[in-house]
């Protein structure tokens, strides 16, 4: 489990710490809907039947599917069902396919409206989740199949701008080697964050 600290960027407060690439690749896989499978036209009459009927391997995981929830009667997929298991019961229901966005935005909510400890274990057991949706899929990603961003040239030189800046900053005396190395790494990991996610 990871430690309860440290869950937002300083720079900017965003969540640090997320199920990201294979993690936010196995939850959409598992919330997705294939589209090979026909919907199952009986309706469950809620979760536990849903889930059981998919552990005897009557259903797929990533087939539509009927399911009573609450007073309501939603079509779904067993993975989307397991997704929402793993949410605390104020978060409840997503029926869609679970995008690394909206992975970033049930974290941020949950930051700001959950315990630290219950926030922790959120994200522990969404990226155990995704894991186990990447193995299920059988998918890879290699580095190949990333195109490099056009503007990735532009972005470092106006990084490197801003590095000479704070370099020139401390020759003349205005801060001192310590704050020079801090802000000269939070500019190359913001790039970094800038390009991965334009990746």
């Amino acid at each position: 489990m990871m430690a309860a600290k440290n869950l937002l960027r300083p720079a900017d407060g965003s969540p640090i710490n997320l199920p990201n690439k294979e993690m936010a690749l196995g939850i959409y896989y598992l919330t997705s809907i294939d589209q090979e499978l026909a919907p199952r036209q009986n309706v469950f009459a809620d979760e536990n039947e849903a889930t059981l009927a998919l552990d005897n391997g009557k259903i797929g995981m990533r087939q539509e599917i009927g399911v009573k929830i609450g007073r309501e009667t939603l079509k779904t997929t067993p993975g989307r069902i397991l997704f929402n298991l793993q949410l605390p019961d104020s978060m409840r229901f997503i029926n869609e396919p679970v995008t690394a966005s909206i992975i970033k935005r049930l974290i941020s909510t949950s930051i700001d409206e959950l315990p630290e400890e219950q926030v922790v274990e959120l994200i522990d057991r969404l990226k155990s989740f995704g894991f186990t949706g990447a193995t299920f899929s059988g998918l890879s990603v290699s580095v190949f199949d990333c195109l490099i961003v056009g503007e990735k040239a532009k972005i470092i030189q106006r990084a490197e701008k801003e590095v000479e800046a704070i370099e020139k900053n401390f020759r003349l005396g205005l801060i001192t080697k310590d704050e020079e190395k801090r802000l000269s790494q939070e500019v190359w990991l913001s790039v970094t964050n800038e390009l991965a996610d334009l990746t």
